[in-house]
């Protein structure tokens, strides 16, 4: 008998290929397309030359703000020291009848004066007045009375627009303010 083979087509070949196998190299033909696609448009993107650059600030720019906020800040210190040294100074506050005068000055510099932390006031016999604010949630009123070096810490929280005395405590200390250069300074 005398039989004619015919040539194998391509068509054949993908006869034999299962439906799974043809999803799987369809699925894989579309994420390598996808990818190649979305990597050329990055690749342009990216490449264009005349795209605007996002506007920054100079170096001018921005130094000059910190300068204009450090000069804001400066001058509210000297304004709070100037207060609280001629109210002091001049006795109109006379702290050595009144101790809770100063407490109250010292308080109300620090809650109007937003950007200052610290409001400090030392006599030349190593007394000590100082007020903090203590992690934005109150202020601590440090005092170190003499003789005898005793520091008392009494902490205030916030309660609405008032303040209100949270704890307090007195410790013995070695901090002597005649010794700090702010001191010998002023």
């Amino acid at each position: 008998m005398f039989r004619i083979a015919r040539r194998p087509q391509a068509w054949d070949f993908c006869m034999r290929i299962g439906i799974r196998q043809r999803i799987s190299a369809l699925v894989l033909t579309s994420i390598v397309v996808s990818a190649v696609g979305v990597h050329l448009l990055w690749w342009r993107t990216a490449g264009i030359r005349s795209a605007r650059p996002w506007p920054t600030p100079s170096t001018d720019q921005i130094v000059s703000a910190v300068g204009d906020e450090l000069q804001s800040i400066t001058t509210e210190a000297r304004s709070s020291l100037t207060a609280v040294r001629t109210l002091l100074a001049e006795k109109v506050l006379d702290i050595a009848r009144r101790p809770t005068s100063a407490q109250f000055v010292f308080l109300a510099q620090l809650q109007s004066q937003p950007t200052i932390s610290w409001v400090a006031f030392g006599w030349p016999d190593g007394s000590f007045f100082a007020g903090h604010e203590a992690r934005r949630s109150g202020v601590e009123m440090l005092e170190i009375t003499m003789p005898g070096r005793k520091l008392r810490i009494d902490q205030y929280e916030y309660a609405g627009n008032d303040i209100r005395l949270k704890d307090g405590r007195v410790e013995d200390t070695r901090y002597a303010v005649t010794d700090q250069a702010w001191f010998r300074e002023s």
